[in-house]
């Protein structure tokens, strides 16, 4: 496909997920059978279903599995987990349009479950809902169809079978077929027309294309302009429009994926302006926290080796010890997240017991709790089930958690409270703190590299702001699943989860 082409730069507004998803999806168990599936998606005319298991999506099931699972004559009382596309690709409600476009691309995928900070269900978006919330900035810098259409159309005469146009829509792995004759197209073909026709008890093996394809055919001319073909899409609630040529024959296809690709150079370039945002804040953080355990290293060592009393220079060694410390951490978090701890070889987990472990974990910080003259309270059972994983990194992960805790803590009548409970299928680990808090709005960014809740804090508190991000890594890496809830000025509370064996 050639690249649109785009003259100027125009701006258009970037909605997070939230404000433009469908709120108002169907879940389903992993039991459900092809046929209530096909009797959920005609009645409520929807492209797919979300598969949920103990409240998480767990699996989605669209119109395109559907036609696989009837193109292989499944029973109708099969459970659709043997079609449902899984893991199902979920994005966390505040992200943009850019963000959501690339996972859809990079997935091959039409339906985007969208979740919030605790991984609930907050709804679904497709290239519908993008489509429709891409404003005129978006289009006026774009060619007409002709640069983006698909020119490979894959079509089908009227009198063969259905059957066969099921075969081809799998070996294809495409959501239509265009019914033509000599050239010029007379019917369409889709997987919607595929469930709604099951929803109706019809036996498909005994009908022809013809019988079953919709018709007129929407259409439009080649020369036509990308905002008119997505107008037209809008309005006819429909994705696609077969393209013709002068003489009113089949030219091609544009469909809502090949409108919505224009953003990928969009895409593109807001990586790239965000690659270099982060290098220069990297630079900016890594400079000023290296430099000040730098300082202090030296100006120490210059002081011990003039210092003739023995006692004041072993002192002043030992905050040349404590700068070294400061440094090897700042290095260690460099190299965790080079490294990226959510690859973590699962081969080389172990058994742990998590009563011994956390007050085991605790125990190391408590000496930095005492010199802040803030209070650790503890609420951790003795009989906790056991979990599997990597013993260095979880005690990194809670570290840097309570690290965080203990920094952000009140200056003085400091609190952090640890607490462990059993759950079905996990064990959660809570962190609170009675610190600064964090803003509603700033919740979603909290785990996102070098990230600061307020500009200002970065000199006030030390770090590069990597020790959530590389703890999220840890605990995803182990199959859990961490959150923050906060009110500012109150508290602070982390939350992590891991599963427990067996």
């Amino acid at each position: 496909m050639e690249a649109v082409e785009w003259k100027c730069e125009h701006s258009f507004q970037l909605k997070p997920l939230k404000d433009i998803l469908t709120s108002k999806v169907l879940t389903v168990s992993p039991e459900t059978s092809l046929s209530e599936a096909a009797n959920l998606m005609g009645r409520y005319k929807i492209s797919c279903l979300v598969i949920e298991t103990d409240g998480r999506p767990t699996g989605i099931f669209t119109e395109r599995d559907f036609v696989r699972a009837v193109q292989l004559k499944t029973n109708s009382t099969a459970m659709i987990e043997s079609f449902m596309t899984q893991p199902v690709v979920t994005a966390r409600n505040s992200i943009d349009i850019y963000e959501a476009y690339n996972l859809l691309l990079k997935n091959c995928i039409r339906h985007l479950v969208v979740v919030d900070s605790k991984g609930n269900i907050s709804g679904v978006v497709t290239q519908s809902d993008i489509m429709r919330n891409l404003t005129m900035g978006f289009f006026v810098e774009a060619k007409n169809i002709s640069r983006i259409m698909k020119r490979d159309v894959v079509t089908i005469k009227r009198t063969e079978m259905l059957e066969e146009a099921l075969h081809r829509m799998v070996e294809y792995s495409i959501s239509c077929l265009v019914v033509e004759e000599e050239g010029y197209p007379i019917g369409i073909l889709t997987g919607r027309d595929v469930v709604r026709l099951y929803f109706k008890g019809l036996k498909l093996s005994d009908i022809s294309v013809e019988e079953v394809m919709s018709t007129p055919v929407l259409t439009v001319q080649m020369n036509i302009s990308i905002f008119e073909a997505s107008r037209i899409m809008g309005d006819k609630r429909i994705r696609r429009l077969v393209v013709l040529d002068e003489e009113g024959k089949i030219m091609g296809l544009i469909t809502q994926s090949d409108i919505i690709s224009i953003l990928e150079r969009r895409y593109t370039e807001s990586v790239e302006m965000i690659i270099m945002r982060l290098k220069e804040d990297i630079i900016s953080n890594v400079s000023h926290e290296l430099k000040t355990p730098v300082t202090i290293l030296k100006s120490a060592l210059q002081l011990a080796m003039e210092e003739d009393s023995k006692e004041e220079a072993g002192k002043l060694f030992k905050m040349a010890l404590n700068s070294v410390d400061r440094l090897n951490s700042i290095v260690d978090d460099l190299v965790t997240a080079a490294n990226n701890c959510a690859s973590l070889n699962r081969s080389g987990f172990e058994e742990l017991d998590l009563s011994i472990l956390l007050p085991s974990f605790i125990s190391k910080i408590t000496g930095d709790a005492a010199e802040r003259n803030i209070v650790l309270q503890t609420a951790i059972p003795k009989n906790l089930p056991k979990v599997k994983g990597n013993l260095i990194a979880l005690q990194r992960a809670f570290h840097n958690i309570l690290d965080n805790s203990l920094k952000f803590s009140k200056d003085s009548g400091g609190e952090v409270f640890i607490t462990a409970e059993e759950g079905p299928t996990h064990v959660k680990v809570s962190v609170s703190d009675n610190g600064i808090g964090i803003p509603a709005e700033r919740i979603e960014q909290i785990f996102a590299p070098l990230y600061q809740v307020d500009a200002s804090t970065s000199r006030k508190y030390e770090g590069l702001g990597m020790g959530l991000t590389i703890s999220e890594g840890i605990i995803k890496s182990h199959g859990g699943r961490i959150w923050v809830e906060s009110t500012p000025s109150e508290r602070t509370t982390v939350h992590f989860t891991l599963p427990v064996t067996g």
